[in-house]
């Protein structure tokens, strides 16, 4: 059944990608579904208050999402970048997971190269939370 959220995401996927030509009704529905999903992801992450990127939780959040390629592509150095921002303010569990990607394990290599690190290290150091409201 198509719902509303649902059928906005199937919208907003054509306006943004176009309509294939070969696609089907039910390739739309489950591009539609993967869509709606993120977005629900993404509004639990904001826990239903207005959403602050300086906030360590959220910065967390996003860095985990970033991490696991969870409603966004996989970036490590976004994923760094957020982790790194949130442990400075005094993330619990961000500078364990930020580390993880730069240590080399006991066997293979690390998930970063040192130029990613600092590329990911810039991008934290440059950052700055917008003071225009785009909600």
């Amino acid at each position: 059944m198509i719902t509303p959220p649902l059928a906005l995401a199937v919208l907003l996927t054509v306006a943004v990608l176009g309509f294939p030509p070969a696609t089907t009704a039910g390739q739309l529905e489950d591009i539609g579904k993967e869509i709606a999903g993120t977005m629900e992801r993404i509004g639990g992450m904001i826990d239903s208050k207005e959403p602050n990127p300086a906030d360590a939780e959220s910065q967390f959040k996003l860095g985990m999402m970033y991490y696991n390629g969870d409603g966004v592509p996989q970036n490590y150095i976004h994923a760094h970048m957020w982790l790194n921002l949130a442990a400075a303010q005094g993330h619990p569990n961000a500078r364990k997971m930020r580390d993880s990607l730069t240590e080399k394990p006991f066997f293979g290599q690390a998930k970063m190269t040192p130029e990613q690190i600092a590329q990911a290290q810039e991008l934290a150091k440059n950052w700055r939370p917008s003071t225009t409201k785009k909600w």
